[in-house]
């Protein structure tokens, strides 16, 4: 299972972020994007996340939004923008020749990490009075 390497992968960068933040106290959320065509189970990856989470100071309590990107494709005869499916063996809907160039679907990015600082939780319990 590659999505166990991938859920240590996201959880070593976001431990690295969180060791070089001034006044850091926890990452909260990482949210990823992955392409329909990166061959990345979503379930299988959450399930690795939640399970290998413990194992990084300061990530006991964080939350992995996956967010999935269709793909999208320009085709080999006459360019024609498509999202390539397995149903139609990943051809062009309007000239049904074969993928040319991918354009998005194969990505797998951290776009954002939500970290709580002293500062954010100073903050937070001022609003709630505490």
């Amino acid at each position: 299972m590659h999505e166990a390497s991938i859920a240590d992968a996201i959880l070593q960068s976001a431990s690295a972020k969180l060791r070089t933040t001034p006044e850091a106290l926890q990452i909260t959320k990482v949210r990823v994007s992955v392409g329909e065509f990166r061959n990345v189970d979503p379930e299988s990856l959450q399930f690795a996340f939640d399970n290998m989470k413990s194992q990084y100071e300061g990530m006991e309590a964080c939350q992995l939004e996956i967010e999935t990107v269709n793909a999208e494709a320009t085709c080999q005869t006459n360019e024609h923008s498509y999202h390539p499916q397995f149903e139609n063996a990943f051809c062009c809907q309007t000239c049904g020749s074969g993928i040319g160039r991918m354009i998005r679907g194969e990505e797998l990015n951290i776009v954002s990490v939500r970290i709580e600082t002293t500062k954010t939780k100073e903050r937070e319990n001022a609003r709630i009075g505490r």
